[in-house]
C-alpha cells in the first residue's frame, strides 16, 4: 500500500490517496476536512481497512460520500455533479481514489475549474503544481473537459460550486 499522502488544492479542496487507517482520517480532520468524496470500490480496500476508516469517520464527524468509480474508468457526469454539490455547500472536501492519481485528479480538476471559472486544462495545471502525481487518463480528462464546458457557458448553473 502506498503511504497516505495528499495536498491542499484550495482553501476548501484537498485531494490524494485513499485513507486506510484511523490515523489517516484523524489527519484529515486536523486539516479541517468536513466531507470526503470516496471514489473507491469496496474491493480496493484490504482486510480491515474499510471498517477502520468508517469508525474513524464516525469518531471525527467527517461525512463520507461514497461515489464509487471503476479504477481506470471515466468519471460519469452524475458523479461529477454530486461532487460539485458537496463541494459547493461550504464544506472542506477531501477527494480520493486509491492512488490519488487518476479518478481523484479528474474530479478535483472539475471542481477547481468550476470554482475558479477556468478551463479544465488550466485547473489541471494548477492542481499538478500542488499535487504533482495527478495524471488523469486521456478519456477521464476529455469527459471532465466536456462536463466543465457544459457548466461554464452563458446559461450554465454555477450555484452548486
Amino acid at each position: 500500500m502506498l503511504e497516505f499522502a495528499y495536498a491542499r488544492l484550495s482553501d476548501s479542496l484537498l485531494a490524494g490517496r485513499m485513507p486506510y487507517a484511523g490515523e489517516h482520517v484523524e489527519r484529515l480532520a486536523a486539516d479541517g476536512v468536513t466531507d470526503v468524496v470516496n471514489l473507491c470500490r469496496d474491493v480496493e480496500y484490504w482486510e480491515g481497512e474499510r471498517e477502520a476508516v468508517e469508525l474513524a469517520y464516525r469518531r471525527t464527524g467527517i461525512v463520507e460520500h461514497r461515489l464509487a468509480v471503476n479504477d481506470g474508468g471515466t468519471v460519469p457526469g452524475p458523479i461529477l455533479d454530486q461532487a460539485a454539490a458537496i463541494a459547493g455547500a461550504g464544506r472542506v472536501v477531501y477527494v480520493h481514489c486509491r492512488g490519488g492519481r487518476e479518478r481523484s485528479a479528474a474530479v478535483s480538476v472539475g471542481l477547481l475549474a468550476l470554482a475558479r471559472g477556468v478551463p479544465a486544462d488550466d485547473a489541471l495545471e494548477l492542481a499538478k503544481r500542488r499535487w504533482p502525481v495527478f495524471q488523469p487518463l486521456d478519456w477521464q480528462l476529455a469527459a471532465v473537459r466536456a462536463w466543465v464546458a457544459a457548466r461554464s457557458g452563458p446559461h450554465a448553473d454555477r450555484s452548486r460550486v
